[in-house]
C-alpha cells in the first residue's frame, strides 16, 4: 500500500511513520511533505496514492480549507492536535480523525479501519464505523485542558494558572510560561508540540516555532513587511511576531473565533 504522510513537525511526522510501518511494515512510505505547498506541488503529478495521513494546522496554512483547490480524492486519515475541524475533514475523504497526543493503537485502529472500508459491499461495519467514530469525538469534545502548570525551583514547587498565561516561549530549550503580571515561570515540558495538545485550542495559538500566545490578552496588531504580523499583548511592551508560513493560519484562526 502506498501511504503518504504529511506533517510539518519532523518530530512528529517520524513517530508517525514508525507507527505507520510497525502496523505493516510493507507499507510503501512514497512521500512525507511539510507544506500546502509541497503537497499540490507533489499531487499535481497524480502520483499512485491509496492513502494519505496528514496534519491540518500546517506550516504555510490550513490543509482543509485548501483542500478544495489541491483536488485530492483520496482517502484521509488526519492526525491533529485541533478538535474543531472534525465535522470539515469528515465531509471531504476523510475517513478517520486522530487527535494528538495519540498513541501506537488509535494509528492501527484507523488502518484497520481503511483496510475493512476496502472490502466489497460491507455497509454495517461502515456503520459501526462512523457510530464509533462520533462517540469518539464526541467524548474528546469533553476534553479538559491542562488548567495549570507546576515547576519546581530547588526544593519548592510552584503552581501557575493556564487562565493566567499570556504567552508560552521556547528559549534555550527551555520553555517559559509569561504571566500576565510580566512574571516568567520555567516548565518542565520540554517542547512546544508536547505541550500544544493540552492547550485550548480556541484560547491559545502558536505563532512560530517559540511561541504561543493567548487570545485573551492580545491589545493590537499591526501587518508589516514579509507577511507577517506583529502582536501587542496586554501587560508587556516587547511584541511578538507570526512566522511569515504561520501568518496566514492565524489570521483564519482568529476569524473563527
Amino acid at each position: 500500500m502506498n501511504i503518504v504522510v504529511i506533517e510539518d513537525e519532523l518530530t512528529a511526522r517520524a513517530q508517525l511513520v514508525e507507527h505507520i510501518l510497525q502496523f505493516d511494515d510493507s507499507h510503501n512510505i512514497v512521500q512525507q511533505l511539510g507544506s500546502i505547498r509541497e503537497v499540490a506541488a507533489y499531487f499535481r503529478q497524480q502520483p499512485a496514492v491509496d492513502l494519505i495521513f496528514s496534519d491540518i494546522e500546517l506550516s504555510d496554512g490550513n490543509i482543509i480549507a485548501a483542500w478544495k483547490e489541491l483536488d485530492i480524492h483520496q482517502p484521509v486519515i488526519f492526525v491533529t492536535a485541533y478538535d474543531q475541524y472534525w465535522m470539515d475533514a469528515l465531509q471531504r475523504t476523510g475517513i478517520d480523525y486522530i487527535l494528538k497526543p495519540y498513541a501506537y493503537q488509535d494509528i492501527a485502529r484507523a488502518l484497520q479501519k481503511y483496510l475493512s472500508l476496502r472490502t466489497p459491499v460491507k455497509t454495517a461495519p461502515l456503520a459501526d464505523s462512523l457510530t464509533a467514530l462520533w462517540e469518539t469525538l464526541q467524548q474528546k469534545d469533553r476534553k479538559k485542558y491542562k488548567q495549570r502548570f507546576t515547576y519546581k525551583l530547588k526544593d519548592k514547587i510552584f503552581l501557575v494558572e493556564t487562565a493566567n498565561i499570556s504567552y508560552f516561549s521556547i528559549t534555550n530549550g527551555i520553555i517559559y510560561a509569561y504571566d500576565n503580571t510580566g512574571k516568567k515561570h520555567p516548565l518542565q515540558e520540554q517542547t512546544l508540540q508536547e505541550l500544544e495538545p493540552d492547550l485550548d485550542p480556541d484560547l491559545f495559538f502558536r505563532i512560530n516555532r517559540s511561541d504561543i500566545i493567548n487570545v485573551q490578552v492580545i491589545d493590537h496588531m499591526r501587518s508589516i513587511e514579509g507577511e507577517r504580523t506583529e502582536i501587542f499583548l496586554k501587560h508587556y511592551t516587547e511584541a511578538v511576531y507570526t512566522s511569515a508560513n504561520r501568518n496566514t493560519a492565524f489570521r483564519r484562526w482568529l476569524e473563527s473565533r
